[in-house]
């Protein structure tokens, strides 16, 4: 099926498909108070692995800043 279109029509198909990846990825990262850029380093093979690992392991900014003004955002 997609082995007749053609060169223009498979870099749209790579943009709109990597597009659809990147924009829940970028939401993830600036909603854990990351820069929302790291969402690119999942198109790179090796960094793809370390930046799981590194999201998973490390502290977020905004655990940062809840645990120093818990007043702010707890219910009890």
């Amino acid at each position: 099926m997609l082995g007749n279109i053609g060169f223009v029509e498979a870099c749209l198909i790579t943009a709109i498909i990597a597009a659809l990846f990147v924009w829940p990825v970028w939401r993830i990262v600036t909603k854990m108070g990351y820069a929302g850029i790291l969402a690119l380093g999942f198109f790179i093979p090796i960094v793809n692995i370390g930046l799981v690992l590194f999201l998973a392991f490390s502290e977020w900014p905004i655990e940062r800043g809840r645990r120093e003004s818990p007043a702010q955002g707890s219910f009890v």
